[in-house]
């Protein structure tokens, strides 16, 4: 099963038993190479044909490159300015024992290339963006903060910068406004084994355009997990995990790192926030899973104005109708269209020994990349499943990007990093 199949459950109730005997972790294990390198395009594929389950999309072109570890798991997507697409993950077998990665492709989903930074450990490779010099890339090596310079044409590094801020810390997301680099992550990691909240300090950073450290400010009673951050009109909109992961947490902040306000979203149970996204009019949107007045883990999708009040919000599940009980819906990034309709990624399956169903052609045991599309007054449009026609791997949705042409390409995770592109049909 793919790392990012394992739901994230902190604190399980009990009556989610029904389904298993055993409690899932959505601690990942990632798989690691033993020296540093640029990976071989050996293991490049495009004939893996998707399984489309409705008409809303038409396939454009599948391809997945794998590191050279026994697996790769890609956590971010970016469509870059050549028109090609800059996936960020890590390669390993254990989560202990991994290499950063970063693969490029073009419009047409071949390989660019590939490279593997840093010697296997405890690494994360968690995002990316562009500038006109180079992509910057940020995570963490050996449990220590970086920001890597790659070149744009060959993937060599050009300026690696690694700091100590506290702990097990990472940077989770970054961007660029006026000159200087802003990131959020988190420090002081209780968890910094468990891949996707590790129960630190919340985080905000700010860089030189080199990369030079420059200052920080804890989020502490707000975020344990800063996940994303957004501008708007001079302030940073800071979305990720409040403690305990209880509910989703975002806070608007100046430049100055003052908080202007700090609010949490969710119900009475889990609520898990990593994705965040804002549209051109300042509207926020949020999403992820929840456990709040839901059978399992669904998605959970919500629209916030500047002021963060609460606009909507929609909860959304179990697409390929198996029984509710048994299928974890975990969302892990949205994009808002030029239209404002939002679009949100997700996995979908059963991870339990006692049940597997069939149906339509469909097995529950088997993961799918879930593609949900929202309307700006959140009517759900459409709920889309893909992955691959022998019904055999799983496949997860962890990243999508918008191409320039306005197809969506997802960042699929079968044990390597999948490219899919997809059009509209409508």
């Amino acid at each position: 099963m793919s790392a990012h199949l394992l739901a994230f459950w902190l604190m399980l109730p009990l009556f989610f038993l029904e389904c298993s005997n055993e409690v899932s972790s959505e601690t990942a294990e990632h798989v690691g190479a033993a020296t540093e390198q640029t990976a071989q395009p050996t293991n490049q594929w495009k004939t893996q044909e998707p399984l489309v389950t409705d008409k809303n999309w038409q396939n454009v072109w599948f391809t997945a490159i794998k590191g050279t570890g026994e697996e790769a798991h890609g956590h971010h997507l970016l469509a870059t300015n050549d028109g090609g697409f800059l996936q960020i993950g890590e390669t390993g077998k254990s989560r202990t024992s991994a290499r950063i990665l970063a693969v490029k492709v073009d419009a047409n989903g071949s390989l660019l290339w590939s490279k593997e930074i840093g010697k296997k450990g405890h690494n994360l490779g968690n995002s990316s963006i562009e500038l006109d010099d180079g992509y910057w890339l940020v995570g963490a090596e050996n449990q220590d903060t970086t920001l890597i310079k790659l070149d744009k044409n060959t993937g060599n590094i050009l300026i690696k910068n690694t700091i100590n801020l506290g702990g097990s810390d990472a940077i989770e997301h970054l961007i660029e406004q006026d000159g200087k680099l802003y990131a959020v992550g988190y420090k002081n990691a209780q968890e910094p084994n468990n891949t996707f909240f590790t129960e630190g300090v919340g985080l905000i950073m700010r860089f030189d355009r080199t990369g030079v450290f420059e200052k920080t400010q804890s989020l502490s009673g707000h975020l344990a997990q800063g996940y994303r951050i957004a501008a708007h009109k001079g302030n940073f909109i800071v979305a990720g995990l409040t403690p305990y992961a209880s509910d989703y947490g975002v806070m608007k902040i100046d430049k100055n790192f003052r908080t202007l306000w700090a609010k949490t979203y969710g119900g009475t149970e889990d609520d898990h926030n990593f994705a965040m996204d804002a549209a051109r009019d300042g509207a926020i949107y949020l999403s992820g899973h929840t456990l709040s007045g839901t059978a399992n883990w669904d998605v959970f999708t919500i629209k916030l104005d500047q002021n963060g009040t609460e606009l909507w919000a929609q909860t959304t599940g179990n697409p390929r109708g198996f029984s509710p009980r048994c299928i974890h819906d975990e969302a892990w990034d949205l994009k808002v269209l030029p239209s404002g309709e939002v679009l949100v990624i997700a996995g979908t399956g059963d991870e339990y020994r006692s049940y597997s169903a069939k149906q339509n052609g469909e097995v529950s045991d088997i993961w799918r990349a879930l593609l949900i599309k929202y309307a700006s007054n959140g009517e759900l449009l459409s709920q889309s499943t893909f992955g691959p026609s022998d019904n055999e791997t799983d496949w997860a949705g962890e990243a999508l990007a918008l191409a320039k042409n306005g197809d969506v390409v997802l960042g699929i995770d079968n044990g390597s990093f999948g490219f899919l592109r997809l059009r509209a049909t409508k």
